[in-house]
């Protein structure tokens, strides 16, 4: 749950799928920030607007727990 951020609705992180890397894909080369918030969002069910206007303490929490599930 995000506490520095405005929205404050708890984020749940499903089991990323091929779909969810390929999130990666509809950013352009070098928009390495849109193509997290992509894939945060596709892992999420959220909208990477959601994403975009995070808190950074509360972003770099979600990076994290992204970084497990496709860390492997």
């Amino acid at each position: 749950t995000p506490t520095a951020s405005t929205e404050k609705d708890p984020i749940t992180f499903y089991e990323p799928d091929g779909a969810c890397l390929m999130a990666m894909d509809m950013a352009k080369s070098n928009h390495d920030v849109e193509k997290t918030n992509l894939v945060l969002a596709a892992a999420t069910k959220q909208s990477p607007v959601r994403f975009a206007r995070m808190k950074h303490r509360d972003l770099k929490v979600c990076q994290a727990i992204l970084g497990f599930h496709v860390g492997g």
